[in-house]
């Protein structure tokens, strides 16, 4: 295993001499890269540091997605490989590039069926391809050889990237494993090859027909327990909402019993409990926090993202992202304009700060959220329409977010802006508003609410929760296919179907601009409420990761600004791939970016 073992590749090309270094988007026409501008590798700032193997089309394969890469032995089970715990040719940097000869032809595609074959260009849609007209691996000489990892030939799976294979049982979650800890077909030491028809998920989504198939309504492929439940299903009632979100927040690791009913605390928390165990305000058997009884208090609905210790993406352009070594929970959805309204409320009768931006009440020529504030001698208070109050907010910087968070963290107080309410807490800010002073702001110790890293918000979007892998999909919505999208006519991509708001989601869909014409949804919201695609969500079970609107991250860039990730309503589709994010300096609310936060242990 290598564990944290830092790997240098002798090959790296990487420097900043393209004279479009530092814009942001990848010019020097390599995987990921938005223009075709520069010379290959001169755009390291943007693209991330390239290697001479990258796009090799010699009639060899050489990639590093190998788990095992960079220990020293060759892992591929190629020629004179010392083992076979991964795929011939993804361990480039032990194995050097392998060829047909080298792997045979049960471990690569190579054919050169496409009618597109031999003209040059690679056409086969996979690993640096210049067209998506043919299969995959049909292109072979103008696209060298594929290895199975790239192409899903349906032909029986065997690798053994499982952190777990070799110890006796199948851990990789198809028919007969013992557990769903690893990807199906990712143990073949012990679970021997597997076929589509294999690793076709059952009953509670652990992948194995049994008698613990107690929650048939799980998702295909959500991470589960021993017994079959979802990870994070505190309560017992097949899934993971804002009970189990009130459970996480008192640091309950049970389930030791199951709670009948819900309390309102003094910090405003709502517990889940039985009638003696309840210190707060009892609502009565039978209630719970789903939606909260406490209702004058924000409630987060996070998601556990577990795997802690998995790799990084190699498949960036822009640089390395998603390794987390930690258990966190992330925010399922957007912050709202409902939740933010509700935070001007209780810290911005006078808005020290600027906590509002005057453009959220414009939703027309603005795009505004629709939040309205009026004046009374008394102060400022604030409202928003119901059909507004569950899209996401817009205009609001970094240090608007970091107050947000801190005042999450400090348990939803009324009052001032002051060190008790939102200039302390997960972030020390006591008065920052300065694009200089807010870059210089990094997060507590003994923070709780955050906004989250690159990293981890890159983990919970794309990382395919399937142990320590490195494993990632190329768009937030568990899928390497372009999600689809709402059409300037006004019906769902792909389909004939018109698009309606609370009506069933195809799968595979996001707030985007796919055909660069009307923004998101159109008019008069262009957002869509949060969960509108409900059947799109990352493999962690967030939503609107791509598009809606640009998210900020905590992570600095240069010296002046933050790292937004996501995509949004007014974008095109190559926003909301993988290898793309954007900086902004910390002062800067667009109508096109908002946030969402993360929850610590």
């Amino acid at each position: 295993m290598t564990g944290d073992l830092e790997v240098v590749d002798p090959s790296e090309l990487c420097d900043d001499t393209c004279d479009f270094a530092y814009d942001g988007e990848c010019g020097d026409g390599g995987p990921g890269s938005t223009w075709d501008v520069c010379e290959y590798g001169t755009d390291c700032s943007d693209c991330g540091p390239r290697t001479l193997h990258d796009c090799d089309t010699d009639g060899s394969v050489c990639r590093d997605t190998c788990p095992f890469a960079g220990d020293g032995q060759c892992d591929d089970g190629g020629t004179d490989a010392l083992t076979d715990l991964c795929i011939c040719g993804t361990d480039c940097l032990d194995c050097g590039s392998r060829t047909l000869d080298d792997c045979g032809p049960d471990s690569l595609v190579c054919d050169d069926t496409c009618d597109s074959a031999y003209d040059g260009e690679c056409d086969d849609g996979g690993f640096c391809s210049d067209w998506d007209e043919c299969a995959c691996g049909t292109d072979c000489f103008d696209c060298g050889p594929r290895t199975l990892y790239e192409c899903d030939t349906g032909d029986p799976i065997c690798e053994d990237t499982c952190p777990f294979t070799i110890d006796g049982q199948c851990d990789d979650g198809g028919i007969d494993a013992t557990t769903d800890l690893c990807a199906c077909g990712t143990d073949c030491l012990d679970c021997g090859s597997r076929t589509s028809e294999d690793c076709t998920p059952h009953g509670d989504g652990d992948g194995i027909i049994d008698e613990d198939d107690v929650c048939d309504n799980t998702p295909a492929g959500t991470a589960v327990d021993p017994e079959g439940r979802p990870l994070g299903d505190l309560d017992l009632d097949c899934d993971t909402d804002l009970d189990d979100h009130a459970l996480f927040l008192q640091e309950f690791t049970g389930p030791a019993y199951r709670p009948v009913a819900a309390c309102c605390l003094p910090d405003r928390v709502c517990m889940l409990a039985t009638e003696a165990e309840c210190t707060g305000l009892w609502q009565g058997v039978g209630t719970t926090c789903a939606p909260n009884p406490c209702t004058a208090f924000v409630i987060i609905d996070t998601v556990p993202v577990g795997n802690p210790g998995n790799q990084y993406d190699l498949g960036s352009s822009t640089g390395r992202y998603g390794d987390v070594a930690y258990v966190y929970n992330i925010g399922k959805f957007e912050v709202t304009a409902g939740q933010y309204t509700a935070f001007l409320n209780a810290v911005a009768v006078t808005d020290t700060y600027e906590l509002y931006n005057p453009y959220m009440a414009d939703p027309s020529f603005r795009l505004g959220c629709n939040i309205q504030r009026e004046e009374s001698p008394g102060g400022y208070s604030y409202s928003v329409a119901p059909d507004w109050a569950n899209r996401p907010v817009n205009y609001v910087s970094w240090g608007d977010v970091a107050r947000f968070a801190n005042w999450l963290h400090n348990g939803q107080p009324t009052g001032g802006q002051n060190l008790s309410t939102t200039e302390d807490g997960s972030y020390y800010l006591n008065g920052a508003t300065d694009n200089a002073v807010l870059y210089d702001v990094v997060r507590e110790q003994d923070a709780s609410w955050v906004i989250p890293t690159e990293d981890e918000w890159y983990k919970a979007a794309y990382h395919k929760n399937d142990g320590v892998t490195r494993h990632y999909y190329y768009w937030p919505t568990s899928s390497d296919i372009l999600p689809g999208y709402v059409t300037d006519s006004g019906n769902l991509s792909g389909t004939g179907t018109a698009f309606t708001e609370g009506g069933s989601d195809p799968g595979n869909y996001a707030t985007y601009n796919g055909d660069d014409g009307i923004d998101g949804i159109g008019s008069p919201y262009h957002r869509t409420e949060i969960g509108e695609w409900e059947n799109s969500g990352s493999p962690y079970a967030t939503f609107d990761q791509g598009g809606n609107v640009w998210e900020w991250t905590e992570t600095t860039y240069l010296s002046f600004y933050r790292i937004l990730r996501g995509g949004s309503f007014t974008d095109i589709d190559h926003y909301l791939r993988a290898p793309f994010h954007i900086e902004s300096f910390l002062t800067d609310e667009f109508p096109n970016v908002g946030f969402r936060v993360a929850a610590l242990p």
